[in-house]
């Protein structure tokens, strides 16, 4: 990846599926970064690497709103002239989200917030759209929404060459063991 476009596209991508779990999970990022590297093995062309993270002013998982902060994290750390070769992203300060912690429970009773639950919950209409957006990734699989900006650099797709079977979460990919193998050597007398 040479461009600042398709380094955006890939780690808006990451991002657009790390919000869906977040949210999946009731969760809320207080901090997100990216983190982008060229091959070290090349020592013959430019080295870079960078980790920028930022410190939210509040918590999210609204996948918009982390998808810009992660292109503009690229765009502020992008050297030119540099072939990227890893792209990712990095949520931290990983919290309930605030629909799902309002004020917290203790043992001596209620624990009030500093922020009112209207400024923990952010925009609510950004909250129902990422409810609809969840409804439909549920309905319809995950391809179907996505940032524009995972579309800014068409040339750029993960690698998925090496990866590993999902024979835990997948019924198509269960392990096989030597079923057919056994019937085929009972049935020659073995």
């Amino acid at each position: 990846m040479k461009d600042v476009e398709a380094l955006i596209s890939a780690v808006s991508m990451h991002m657009n599926e790390a919000a869906l779990v977040l949210r999946a999970q009731r969760g809320a990022a207080g901090m997100a970064g990216v983190l982008f590297h060229t091959n070290f093995f090349r020592t013959d062309l430019p080295q870079h690497s960078a980790e920028p993270v930022l410190t939210l002013p509040r918590p999210t998982n609204d996948t918009l709103e982390l998808t810009a902060i992660a292109a503009a994290l690229v765009r502020r750390h992008f050297r030119e002239g540099c072939a990227y070769q890893k792209a990712g992203v990095i949520l931290a300060d990983i919290r309930p989200e605030a629909g799902a912690e309002g004020a917290l429970e203790t043992a001596s009773g209620r624990q009030w917030s500093l922020f009112s639950e209207e400024e923990l919950a952010g925009n609510p209409g950004r909250r129902a759209l990422m409810e609809t957006w969840d409804g439909l990734v549920r309905r319809w699989g995950k391809d179907v929404l996505a940032p524009a900006s995972t579309k800014l650099a068409r040339r750029w797709e993960m690698r998925r060459g090496h990866l590993s079977r999902c024979c835990t979460t997948r019924g198509d990919e269960l392990l096989r063991v030597g079923a057919d193998d056994a019937e085929e050597d009972h049935g020659r007398g073995v």
